[in-house]
């Protein structure tokens, strides 16, 4: 499944699909073709990332990939917070 683990898989992913959509762009440009072409190339762009993502979607999990924690001290201490309210009465 695709989440923050997988984030360096998706930079390289959308690298892979944008130099893809750069040299349809400059193919376009350079060969003077009309805005047809230019969106052929942009769904080429598309299809290479769905394509990516769907690969990578239906492959296992990465062997070494262990959860981590956002909090690396997660579960070694309990932490709890105490808020102090001033009250007074106003009149």
């Amino acid at each position: 499944m695709i989440g923050a683990g997988d984030l360096r898989f998706l930079a390289w992913a959308m690298a892979a699909a944008s130099s893809v959509l750069a040299v349809g762009a400059l193919t376009v440009a350079g060969a003077g073709a009309g805005i047809g072409w230019l969106w052929a190339a942009l769904h080429a762009w598309m299809l290479v990332r769905l394509a990516t993502l769907l690969a990578r979607f239906a492959s296992p999990p990465l062997a070494n990939h262990r959860h981590r924690p956002l909090n690396p001290r997660a579960g070694t201490e309990t932490q709890s917070t105490t808020i102090k309210v001033n009250t007074r009465e106003l009149t």
